[in-house]
């Protein structure tokens, strides 16, 4: 299998588990003045490799990087390359102090990375 092939089987394999139908599942709703979002607090682990169906994993993430810079991620999967897994860009972006993030993490009960290392930006 060529690496385009296996770089393209990896985002579709990607896009498949974080994808909803908005009108199947109700992912939003207004309720009142309020929009309502329903995000899914877990996922099956994806492998490129086989079709098979793994475990279940946390599918959200908590990143604290400073006051400015935290919020909810996905979780993206590396499981069956024997590595950690990642985490995307904010889907829900804060701001707040780390204790703060912390007591909201442990609140929706939600594993977080604290990374306050510089940008190499």
């Amino acid at each position: 299998m060529s690496m385009n092939s296996l770089s393209m089987r990896l985002v579709l394999l990607l896009v498949k588990m974080y994808t909803v139908d908005m009108k199947k599942n109700n992912i939003y709703k207004k309720v009142g003045k309020n929009l309502v979002i329903t995000i899914p607090m877990s996922a099956y682990r994806s492998n490129p490799y086989d079709d098979e169906v793994h475990d279940k994993m946390d599918a959200i993430i908590g990143l604290y990087e400073s006051e400015w810079n935290n919020g909810l991620c996905y979780r993206i999967d590396m499981d069956y390359k024997g590595k950690p897994d990642q985490w995307s860009d904010y889907f829900f972006k804060l701001n707040g102090t780390k204790d703060e993030f912390i007591a909201m993490c442990e609140d929706l009960d939600i594993d977080f990375v604290i990374d306050e290392s510089p940008s190499e930006i």
